[in-house]
């Protein structure tokens, strides 16, 4: 809504109608884009910084459209401030997950997540960000005919999130008998933080992408894909904090957990194909991904 003083026009986010959009949210179901245009058909006028500031989408309780769709068991997944569209993903069971980062929130209280029962991967949205669309044409295009290039999304990374909603941290080399006494890998003082994906995934090989706020962050290949998160990236072993351990899961677990404690939005993609040594090798080459060493 728009209200005027001494002849400024100045927006009020408390004059929007968000009982409207708790309705219009009530009457979907698992994901969709939206428009900015139908969100202000719904509420009234978004705020200027809607459409000049991604901190406004945030998933976090401080702006009242994401309070309400936070508090309705909706998270914003995809946002492109250059089409001017969003979009939505609902969890499976309607559970919000608020992120409290070391600041206090307003009145909103989050409801407790039994991580064991969430299945963060139990999607498959096909809500994909601009630069993840950017790579599914370069391939389709370096590779014509082969095969199918769309990258499956497979879900929001959401580390595992204590009964107060903070993110749960592990430092696992304590409990390594250390009895050759190894010094830490550069990336194993940590701490990390745990996370999974559905078991659908298992023994599929392919490439995957690690997108943050819509940019890819890092590209991997894998013979497991469900290993290579479940017990690899989203499981940190005493071991691999140490000399001659896996640095890299350590590196991309703090990496993820950095990343979300910063209220950002981390999605995961997964491409399955027989060529994932060489495809992955073409888009780290195309894309630089800055999390690829």
């Amino acid at each position: 809504m728009i209200r005027f003083i001494r002849n400024r026009v100045v927006y009020s986010d408390t004059l929007a109608n968000y009982s409207k959009w708790e309705e219009y949210l009530n009457a979907k179901h698992d994901s969709f884009e939206i428009e900015f245009k139908e969100i202000e058909k719904i509420i009234g006028k978004l705020p200027p910084s809607a459409y000049e500031y991604k901190e406004w989408w945030t998933n976090h309780p401080s702006h009242p459209l994401m309070k309400v769709s936070l508090k309705n068991g909706w998270r914003q997944t995809n946002l492109d401030l250059f089409l001017k569209k969003v979009g939505f993903h609902q969890s499976k069971n309607k559970q919000q997950v608020v992120i409290k980062k070391n600041q206090s929130t307003p009145k909103f209280k989050p409801a407790p997540i039994d991580f064991q029962k969430k299945e963060l991967s139990n999607v498959n949205t096909h809500i994909h960000s601009n630069a993840v669309k950017l790579a599914e044409r370069y391939l389709s295009k370096k590779h014509q005919g082969v095969q199918n290039w769309e990258f499956d999304h497979v879900c929001e990374i959401i580390p595992k999130l204590g009964s107060d909603s903070n993110v749960l941290e592990f430092l696992p080399q304590s409990r390594y008998e250390n009895k050759k006494n190894l010094r830490l890998n550069k990336y194993g003082i940590g701490p990390f933080c745990k996370f999974s994906i559905n078991k659908k995934y298992s023994g599929k090989s392919g490439v995957y992408i690690i997108s943050v706020n819509d940019t890819i962050q890092y590209v991997g290949r894998c013979a497991d894909f469900y290993k290579r998160f479940g017990m690899g990236y989203g499981n940190i072993s005493p071991k691999n904090c140490f000399k001659g351990g896996q640095e890299t899961n350590c590196r991309i677990n703090h990496n993820i957990l950095t990343s979300f404690k910063s209220n950002r939005t981390i999605q995961l993609y997964f491409l399955e194909t027989p060529k994932f040594i060489q495809v992955e090798d073409e888009l780290i080459e195309k894309l630089g991904p800055p999390w690829n060493l």
